[in-house]
This record gives structure tokens, C-alpha cells and sequence, in this order.
């Protein structure tokens, strides 16, 4: 009864009251009119003299007056309204008591209806159990009535019936009818004591400003002891669940309502309150207004960035040079940054070297078209207008271009010239944006453009401020498609797939992007539901690999895997079992996922087969040998010629991430690793070890998708004399290690997954390889319609032709392109042989 009393006699009022407060204040700075009286003598839009001061000043007091009775009228009807109110009572107390009575008992029912209804303060203190109940509506603390009264089945029951319950559960991917039925089962083993531990326990760590019945059933749920179990078999964990419930509670929040307490007054937004900026008409042809689109809502939040920009602000409000560059990967979110900015200029801000201001993108390729006259003409027109304006921060996305002149002619205009001395002087606030490679490229080399910025690096997204944004996205998502529901697993992939398998962007963009094409394809497959494995199977048709469970079909392919790479290597059987466990330990997922899948140093003679292994592995592996990019690493033998692998601080790029960021599903093969400098070890040491490598210009690339077969001749003759001796295969594998460690740092042959030696051939195995070169030239011809046979006396001549002790069974290909494919050739041209011919070759 207190609590209705109190509501009915002292909160309602003090309410109103902060209602009509807040109310004012919004109205006044809708109108202006505080940048009004600040500004009322500056000269009006701009324009100079004494004149437009006094036109100003007249314009100004006659808004002023306008905004002041605007004011003054909602505060008297405030008046009106609030007296209206109370005298209501005494007018119908006066014409009947009863009446009176009824219409007192219906304002109390009323303020009853809103106590109980309305939520309690806001938690300040998230570990408080008290303070958490306390935050709740009245069903919430039924719910915990019911817990508390060991009334669990009642609970489980309001539970089952809820849809924003159901909802929570479909979000987390889990199935409603297996949840409740664990549940049930669980019923006699429930703890309100612990209940409420765990409600403290998530809430500390989810930080909720709220109690709400999602936070109540979530740690109902995880209280049970054998949630966990029921969990794992159902794929999921229960960090899922709880990121689910605040998933869940973020794509329903809305942004305070003005009479609700936890509204706050923000600063005043828009642009020129005061009208005294210039106007842009040259500008406004070669630019987009971001501000503008920003008042029209077409532009999103920012979302944590914090560091970056407190700097940004920091440049922007020095009195002169106050010049940004942001210089990130592609893809980090440079761009949405300046956007977000604008939003927060349009909404309000209390920053002054950003208030009231507007961020105005300039658009190169359109100020550039046309002839250096008219270039230089629309620049000059540009600058001045910025400058008179006063209150435009220009923005230049791919800033490296004006660097660089506008055609061949030497009388080009350069449009960073002309900007210069302005942006030198401070003259007005500039933003670019560039990636790190044309900053290294274009950029630092020119002193002039370089040191006209103060440089803000923008690193990728974090996990956190990635995981915020995708959430943003799909609450904007499912309510402009009607009927889309997106998951929290599907958002979780979304970027920890994009992070493992995307490298040609950065985060974020790369996770909003896959999370974009998921729900493009769902919304056309599923009806709309968006879940983990629509985003598994875009990304797999991305890269071309399957990254879903093992089906069946795949599962008899990694059983026999050393028999699909015997198909095209002969012999070599250690290697192609210590491979094919390799692969299987990554496909299981039971591999480091910070290293590559696997990575081997095959030792041993030239011609025995290790190129062969790596063509197998990668058509295997990867699906095609197209996927097995080769360097022969006698090009770097010289200190200098790390450069060519990770490229230089001019800009050039390096041959080695260059190809792995284009293609970062490969087998790389580095030949003759013995022949490479210290440093290029060096830079191996760190690929193998952290499965990924910085270069020159400070982008990361991924080696944690590659196999890594690096091969050496070191030790070739004491590993064929150890097989002529008849040693075991541990034994050879020792002499080839011994001689391995006397040619490379033991740190180095540590980080490899396995060292490999390769045995010389057997003449019967020389023979195998014959046939097997030869099936792959039959396959070529009967493409053409033309089946050959070949004698086993031929294959025995190409066997040993194509052999030798120093080049192993390399030769053999020489030998059938000149003792067969040639032939073959010549009587195809001169018509002895045709399409449909059937022939057999007895010897060479």
C-alpha cells in the first residue's frame, strides 16, 4: 500500500514533470535555440559585410521569439493539462460522491496496474542478486515466486507456454520439444538456491540492465546439472545459450521512449542551427552530404572503435593541420567509421569539433572528369566554398588517387596540390581513407601528401565489436524481410568462418557480407530460417571445400586415403602414410587450427617421387593439382630476396602472400629448401609456428588452410647407401635426420608435422611409373577418339631409358615425349592416323 501511495501521490507527478522537461528541451533544440542567441550577430548564411549581420540578427530574434512562444505554450498547455487533472476530481466529487468514489477507484486501479506493470531501476550493480530481482516486472517476480516455492513444475509449465521462451530456444538452434522433455525429466533434481546463483552468475557476466524471463529460463535451464550432456549432443554449449539470450533481448530492444526513465536528453544534432554557414552549390554537384543521409536514418552506428576515435577527434579539434588518415586493410571498416560519425553529428553530439558540422564525401572520379581547366575551375570553386562555409569536414575515401596525376598530359592538374596548402594551413577539417598497401605505395614515398596527415590506423574488428555489429545487422535484416528469423550459431559462424576462410577482405565487412549471402539464400530455400549450416554451406561453395560434418561418401575417402594418393604415386609408402594421418587428424578437427593442416620436409634422392606426392596431395586435398603453387627456392638464395617472398615498404608486393591471401586453400611446395638464405628460414620458422605471416607493408596473411611440403637433397647419398645396406626404416629415417640437423637449425625441422625421407626406386616400381605416365597419355588420345595400346617391352624400354642414378625416374617423362608422344604426333598430322583408329606400340 505504501508503494501505491507513494506512486500515486509523489512519482506520477515528479514524472510528468520530467516529461514536460524533457519535452522542452527537445523542442528547443529542434528549433535552434540555443545556437540561435549564440550566433545572433554572424552574418547570415554566410555571406559578408555588415548588411548580413544585421539581416542576420533580424532573422535570428524573429526565430528566437518564434521558438521562445513555442516553448512557452507547451509549458502553459503542460499547466493546463496537469490542472485540468486534479481539478477533475473536485468537479466530479461536486456533481456526485459515487461518482467520485468510482473515479478515484479507477485512478487507483490504473496507477496499481502501472507499478506493477513497469520495471524496477535499472541494475547498476550486476553481481547483486537483490538488485537483479528487483529490476523486474511483477510476472518476472512471479517466476521467482514459483522457483522459490519449489513450485518447479508450474515454472517449467509458464515456460513451455511462452513465446518469447520458444523463441530463445529457436535462436540457439536447439529443438523446443527435447528441451522441455529434459526438463521434465529433470524436475526432481531442481534447486531454487542454485537457480538464482547462476541468475547472478550469468547476469555478472552478460551484464543485462534488466531481470527478464528469458534470463530466468536460461538459468533454469543451465542450473540442472546435466544441461551440459544434453548440450553436447545437440551441438551446442551453453556459452550459446546465454549469448543467444542476449541476442535474443538485443533484437527486441528499442531505444528508450521519452517518458521512460532510462532516457536520456541527447546533445543537439542536425546541421547549422544558427544559419550562418555558407551555402555549397559547386560542392553539393561533386559530393555526397553523409550528414544529410545520416538525418534520413540511411546510415549505422558506430560500434566500438573507441581508440580510433578518440584520435580522430584529437586531430579534428587542433587549430591547424587538423587532417586525418585512416589507414586499414580493406574491409577493417574505414568507411562505415566516417559514416558513423555523421550519424552521430545528425543525432547529436557534445564534441565541438564535430557539432553541428557536416561530413561531406567528395567524389573523385566525378570532380576529375573532364579537362584541366575545368578541374582546376571547380577546385578552386570547391576550396572556397569549404572555407567560407565553416563547417564541413571533407571526406576523400581511396585517398592514395590524389596522389597521383590526372592523365598522361603535363599539364594535369593534381588535385593534391591544389589541396595542399589548404589542408597545410589547417584552412579546414579533412578525412582520408586508404588501405595499407597504397599507403606504403603511393602515399609514403610523397613527403608533401604524407605529412599533411596525421595517420589513425584502423585495425580489423574484434570478435566482440564483430559479433555487435552482425546482431545490428540481422535485427535490420529481419525487420525489412518479413518472416526472417537468424540465429545465433548462424551469427557465430558468420564470423569465425569468414575469420578462418575469407582472405580477400577483412573483418568486418567479410562476416557482414557472408551473413548478407546466407540470408539471401535462405530467405529463397528455407522459408527463412537462417542457421549455422546456411552459412557453413555458402562458405563451402565459396572455397569449394566442404566444411560440414563428415558425410558417408567423404568418411570411405579418408579411410582409404593413402590408396587415392597411390594411385598416383609409386612406392613411397612411409610418406604416404604419415600424409594421409595428417589429413585425416585436420578433417577430424582434432588439428591445431592456428597452424597449417600439416606441413612435411621430404628428404632424399631427385626423381623418387616428392613432387608427385605434392601434385597427389593438392588434386586430393584440394581437388585439383591447379592447387599446388611451386617455389624453387634457388631464386632465394641472397639475403635481399626475402623481399620477393613478403615484398618491400615501397609497395611492392611479395610473390609468396600475395598468392596465398588469392588463394589460401593451397599446397605449397617450396623446392630445395637447403638452397634458401637465413632469413627466408627465418620467415619459415614463423609461418610454421603461427600459420601466418605479417609482410613489408604490415598485412597479415593466413597460412592456416595450407599443406606445407618444403623438399631438400640433403643427405641423398647416406640415405641410398643406408637402403643399399639393408637397414630398417628407422634406421634410414635416423641417417636422414642426422643429416638434416647438420644443414638446419633443429628449432626448424621441429616445427614440421613429420620428416620424410624418400627411399630410391626399385626397378619394379620405375616400371609402375612407366605404366602410370603411359595411362595418363592413353587418357589424352582417347579424348581424341583414338585408343593405343602399349607393349610390356615397350613399357621396359621406357623404364630404362627414362632412369638414371642421378635424375632418379624424372627422365621419364623426357623419354615418352620423344620416343612416343612425337611419333604419335606426326602420324596424327600426316592422316596415318585418324579419329577412331585402334593401335598397338611393340616397342620404341
Amino acid at each position: 500500500m505504501r508503494k501505491i501511495l507513494e506512486y500515486l501521490l509523489i512519482d506520477s507527478h515528479r514524472k510528468y514533470l520530467r516529461l514536460v522537461y524533457r519535452v522542452t528541451v527537445r523542442l528547443s533544440q529542434q528549433i535552434g535555440i540555443e545556437a540561435m542567441m549564440k550566433g545572433l550577430f554572424k552574418p547570415l548564411f554566410g555571406f559578408g559585410g555588415f548588411l548580413s549581420r544585421i539581416n542576420g540578427f533580424v532573422i535570428r530574434t524573429l526565430m528566437l521569439i518564434f521558438g521562445l512562444v513555442a516553448v512557452l505554450l507547451l509549458l502553459s498547455s503542460s499547466v493546463i493539462v496537469y490542472l485540468t487533472l486534479l481539478y477533475s476530481y473536485v468537479f466530479v466529487f461536486s456533481k456526485s460522491i459515487s461518482y467520485g468514489l468510482v473515479y478515484v477507484f479507477i485512478t487507483i486501479v490504473y496507477f496499481i496496474y502501472r507499478l506493477h506493470s513497469a520495471r524496477g531501476d535499472s541494475i547498476k550493480d550486476f553481481s547483486d542478486i537483490d538488485e537483479i530481482l528487483a529490476s523486474g516486472t511483477d510476472y518476472e517476480r512471479s517466476l521467482i515466486a514459483n522457483a522459490k516455492s519449489d513450485d518447479f513444475k508450474k515454472l517449467a509449465g509458464r515456460f513451455a507456454s511462452d513465446q518469447r521462451i520458444i523463441e530463445l530456444i529457436t535462436r540457439a538452434e536447439l529443438d523446443k520439444q527435447q528441451v522441455f522433455e529434459f526438463i521434465s525429466s529433470e524436475l526432481q533434481n531442481a534447486s531454487s538456491a542454485e537457480m538464482l546463483s547462476y541468475i547472478k552468475s550469468i547476469n555478472s557476466e552478460l551484464k543485462l540492465k534488466y531481470l527478464s524471463k528469458k534470463l530466468i529460463f536460461t538459468a533454469f535451464f543451465l542450473h540442472f546439472k546435466n544441461s551440459y550432456d544434453f548440450l553436447m549432443k545437440c551441438s551446442s554449449t551453453d556459452s550459446v545459450l546465454k549469448y543467444s539470450l542476449l541476442y535474443t533481448i538485443r533484437i527486441h530492444q528499442e531505444d528508450p521512449k521519452i517518458w521512460e526513465n532510462d532516457y536520456l536528453i541527447p546533445p543537439s544534432g542536425g546541421i547549422d542551427k544558427a544559419w550562418a554557414v555558407g551555402y555549397t552549390a559547386v560542392l553539393n554537384r561533386f559530393s555526397t552530404d553523409l550528414t544529410k543521409l545520416a538525418l534520413r536514418g540511411g546510415l549505422p552506428k558506430l560500434i566500438g572503435r573507441d581508440e580510433a576515435k578518440n584520435q580522430v577527434i584529437a586531430i579534428l579539434s587542433k587549430a591547424s593541420r587538423n587532417n586525418v588518415l585512416l589507414v586499414g586493410e580493406s574491409g577493417c571498416g574505414k568507411t562505415t567509421f566516417v559514416h558513423a560519425l555523421a550519424r552521430e553529428i545528425a543525432l547529436g553530439t557534445s564534441i565541438p569539433a564535430l557539432r553541428f558540422k557536416r561530413i561531406v564525401s567528395l567524389d573523385i572520379s566525378t570532380l576529375t572528369s573532364g579537362t584541366p581547366g575545368e578541374i582546376n575551375d571547380r577546385l578552386s570553386a570547391i576550396t572556397k566554398e569549404i572555407v567560407s562555409a565553416g563547417n564541413i569536414i571533407l571526406f576523400v575515401d581511396e585517398i592514395h588517387n590524389l596522389s597521383s596525376t590526372l592523365s598522361d598530359d603535363p599539364n594535369a592538374v593534381s588535385v593534391f596540390s591544389t589541396l595542399e596548402p589548404y589542408l597545410s594551413e589547417g584552412r579546414f577539417q579533412f578525412i582520408g581513407a586508404t588501405s595499407k598497401t597504397n599507403y606504403y605505395k603511393y602515399i609514403r614515398p610523397n613527403d608533401a601528401f604524407s605529412k599533411a596527415f596525421d595517420l589513425v590506423e584502423m585495425n580489423v574488428a574484434t570478435k566482440d565489436e564483430t559479433l555487435r555489429i552482425l546482431i545490428e545487422m540481422a535485427k535490420e535484416l529481419e525487420t525489412s524481410k518479413k518472416g526472417l528469423i537468424v540465429t545465433f550459431p548462424a551469427i557465430q559462424s558468420s564470423y569465425e568462418l569468414s575469420d578462418k576462410y575469407i582472405s580477400t577482405s577483412s573483418l568486418p565487412d567479410k562476416a557482414v557480407e557472408l551473413l548478407n549471402q546466407a540470408c539471401a539464400n535462405g530467405s529463397k530455400t528455407l522459408g527463412g530460417g537462417i542457421t549455422k549450416d546456411v552459412v557453413t554451406s555458402v562458405v563451402s561453395e565459396m572455397i569449394n571445400m566442404p566444411l560440414s560434418s563428415i558425410q558417408q561418401n567423404e568418411r570411405k575417402i579418408l579411410i582409404g586415403l593413402d590408396k587415392l594418393l597411390h594411385k598416383q604415386v609409386i612406392g613411397q609408402d612411409a610418406a604416404i602414410k604419415a600424409i594421409s594421418d595428417a589429413i585425416k587428424r585436420a578433417r577430424a578437427g582434432v588439428r591445431d587450427d592456428n597452424k597449417p593442416i600439416a606441413s612435411f620436409l621430404f628428404s632424399g634422392p631427385t626423381g623418387v617421387g616428392k613432387t608427385e606426392t605434392a601434385k597427389a596431395l593438392a588434386s586430393v586435398y584440394y581437388g585439383s593439382e591447379k592447387s599446388m603453387l611451386r617455389f624453387d627456392m634457388s631464386e632465394y638464395q641472397d639475403v635481399q630476396s626475402i623481399r620477393r617472398l613478403i615484398g618491400d615498404e615501397t609497395g611492392t608486393p611479395g610473390l609468396l602472400t600475395t598468392k596465398v591471401r588469392a588463394r589460401p586453400y593451397s599446397l605449397l611446395l617450396f623446392d630445395e629448401v637447403e638452397k634458401a638464405s637465413e632469413n627466408v628460414i627465418n620467415i619459415f620458422l614463423q609461418i610454421l609456428d603461427d600459420g601466418r605471416l605479417t609482410d613489408a607493408m604490415g598485412i597479415l596473411t593466413d597460412f592456416s588452410n595450407t599443406l606445407i611440403i618444403m623438399t631438400s637433397n640433403v643427405g641423398t647419398k647416406s640415405i641410398t647407401s643406408a637402403i643399399k645396406d639393408r637397414k630398417s626404416l628407422d634406421e634410414i629415417r635416423a641417417v636422414a635426420v642426422s643429416e638434416l640437423k647438420n644443414k638446419f637449425p633443429l628449432e626448424f625441422l621441429n616445427r614440421f608435422s613429420a620428416l620424410i625421407p624418400f627411399h630410391p626406386l626399385s626397378e619394379e616400381q620405375i616400371i609402375q611409373i612407366a605404366k602410370l605416365k603411359l595411362k595418363k597419355l592413353q587418357d589424352k588420345l582417347i579424348a581424341k577418339q583414338i585408343r593405343v595400346g602399349f607393349s610390356e617391352t615397350l613399357v621396359k624400354q621406357v623404364a630404362n631409358l627414362g632412369y638414371s642414378d642421378e635424375w632418379g625416374a624424372r627422365p621419364i617423362n623426357r623419354v615418352i615425349e620423344e620416343k612416343i608422344e612425337t611419333p604419335i604426333a606426326d602420324k596424327i598430322i600426316s592422316g596415318e592416323i585418324k579419329s577412331g583408329d585402334k593401335f598397338v606400340m611393340e616397342s620404341i
